[in-house]
């Protein structure tokens, strides 16, 4: 049976090129090397989608964080109003300051979450910037500002395991996602194929 599609057009599709410096009895058809230059534009374009997908996740992250922290301080605030109801009903002195101080540090730790998570969501800048506004501050009113050093000293290092553990899910995340991703195949179709042909039977 009479062979329509030439041996040269198979070998290219499949990845193939033509040596036509081989030696004799060495095969002419040799799998195609990728450029150092493909191999580089790889990995920008990586290196892209991590940096995306690192800037995705982490406001994605400092969002849901500080609507977490805002429901279960208004759960707090719920419960203990519930239960200073309850106590308004069967006074009792002792039991009622207890409680009431039980609110009120409860509220103080919603604010003081709060404040954390604002702090968290910004961007260094602002942080920096936030940090300069509030050490001027100290300065002005004659305030020890070493609370302060050590509170902003926790919230960096706080803000640096974040980093890193984001950084570490999105470099898992995009190797996952193209591991599971099919491999596709380009086709590249000559503008005269007939044309192709010919050249590739004169081969």
């Amino acid at each position: 049976m009479l062979k329509m599609i030439p041996h040269s057009v198979v070998m290219r599709k499949a990845g193939f090129v033509f040596n036509p410096r081989a030696k004799f009895m060495a095969p002419q058809w040799v799998q195609a090397v990728e450029r150092l230059e493909d191999r580089m534009e790889k990995r920008r374009a990586f290196n892209i989608r991590v940096n995306n997908t690192v800037d995705v996740l982490s406001r994605f992250v400092a969002t849901w964080v500080a609507q977490s922290r805002e429901m279960r301080r208004m759960a707090r605030i719920r419960a203990a109003g519930e239960k200073w109801r309850i106590a308004a009903l069967s006074p009792n002195w002792a039991n009622m300051m207890e409680e009431e101080e039980a609110v009120e540090e409860e509220r103080r730790k919603a604010v003081q979450e709060a404040f954390e998570a604002r702090l968290m969501a910004m961007s260094d800048r602002e942080l920096v910037e936030y940090h300069q506004r509030t050490m001027a501050d100290h300065r002005i009113h004659h305030e020890d500002y070493r609370p302060w050093m050590e509170f902003i000293a926790g919230i960096h290092r706080k803000r640096a395991a974040l980093r890193v553990q984001l950084v570490d899910n999105a470099q898992m995340w995009v190797e996952l996602n193209n591991q599971q991703r099919p491999a596709q195949v380009r086709r590249v179709i000559p503008r005269n194929r007939f044309g192709a042909l010919d050249s590739s039977d004169s081969e």
